[in-house]
């Protein structure tokens, strides 16, 4: 890797999405570092999962779509900057303003991150060569992207383009993590299956135990529950380690292939939504809450279809629950904003299968 890929590496996968993070700052009383560069990275994927089907079923060749992403997020990152750059110096200085941990909250921190570690390790110079049969999709697809100028005119199995609404089409189209994966190769100069199997693989990790983190803030809210925070996060760290003893296992899938839609879907994006989706309920929220309620239920679905399944089964059984238990007609408004996208996703992919058969 070469300075120009390193820095546009850190450029993409790093700064873009703290600077978006900070567009939500303080939404349901959260303002700590992992919340602001977890909310700023679901928002990239929910401007993929916007832009990218679109773009594929107007055939709008790969390089157009690349210069259409390069304006899009240079106009974000400089509005968002104008609106909020003042506010990094002090977000920076509340990240820095810790307690002083007491001798027991040092033992469970130093052991989660040689947990951690160990994942880090593997994750960085071992899954390059764990491939499993999605992958091929994933790779072959970005890769055929970026020399066929166009989305889906090769498919890894006959060589021949996917039929436009076809399932198989419909089930790729409707998902920006294609898009994804093919710009941010073209962007950074890394190949594809470098950029799946090392950088996301790393990153993803790290993202999920910050999700896990937002989780267990949600489950032991007091301050002085610190070290229950981290004891939540050394279990999770644990079920993941000894769950990669089988290959069958949903830990060991989880883990080895992260980059994976479902596998992002289920340790990152869900333990966050358990985190937040609960605390939009428990209040009354205002139109930014409703926005950033919006914008996780795109980015649900933008790496797997399944985020339909998920942005609409999850919420909608908390919300039952919750309704039940207190008898509050406003938990309905929080739903109808996470299922809008979903089900508009859901209606194309069905009238798209009616049309192709």
């Amino acid at each position: 890797m070469n300075a120009f890929s390193l820095i546009t590496t850190i450029l993409f996968f790093i700064v873009l999405p703290y600077v978006l993070g900070l567009v939500w700052n303080g939404t349901v009383g959260e303002s700590s570092v992992t919340f602001r560069y977890l909310s700023g990275f679901f928002s990239v994927l929910a401007i993929f999962e916007l832009l990218s089907p679109t773009m594929i079923f107007l055939d709008i060749a790969t390089h157009v779509q690349f210069i259409v992403y390069n304006l899009v997020f240079a106009a974000v990152f400089v509005a968002t900057l104008l609106l909020k750059g003042k506010t990094i110096p002090g977000a920076i200085k509340k990240t820095l303003r810790i307690s002083k941990p007491g001798i027991t909250e040092v033992i469970y921190v130093t052991v989660f991150f040689a947990l951690l570690g160990v994942q880090v390790y593997y994750a960085l110079f071992y899954d390059i060569g764990d491939w499993r049969s999605d992958d091929y999709m994933y790779v072959t697809f970005s890769n055929a992207a970026i020399y066929d100028d166009g989305f889906f005119k090769t498919t890894p199995v006959f060589g021949s383009a996917l039929l436009k609404f076809d399932v198989g089409y419909l089930r790729y189209a409707l998902c920006g993590i294609y898009g994804f994966y093919t710009y941010a190769a073209m962007l950074t100069g890394v190949s594809v299956a470098t950029i799946e199997h090392t950088v996301c693989c790393v990153l993803f990790l790290l993202m999920a135990y910050a999700a896990f983190y937002q989780l267990s803030k949600y489950l032991f809210a007091k301050d002085e529950e610190r070290e229950n925070r981290i004891i939540f996060l050394i279990f999770a760290a644990l079920l993941f380690l000894f769950g990669m003893y089988s290959h069958y296992s949903l830990s060991f899938r989880l883990l080895g292939v992260i980059w994976q839609g479902k596998g992002f879907l289920a340790v990152v994006l869900l333990p966050f939504l358990l985190a937040v989706y609960p605390r939009m309920m428990e209040g009354n929220p205002d139109k930014k809450e409703l926005a950033y309620l919006l914008m996780l239920s795109i980015a649900l679905i933008s790496p797997t279809m399944g985020g339909i399944l998920v942005a609409l089964l999850v919420p909608g059984f908390m919300t039952m629950l919750h309704f039940i238990s207190h008898r509050k007609i406003s938990v309905l408004k929080p739903l109808f904003v996470m299922w809008v996208f979903p089900l508009l996703c859901g209606v194309i992919y069905v009238v798209g299968v009616k049309l192709g058969t």
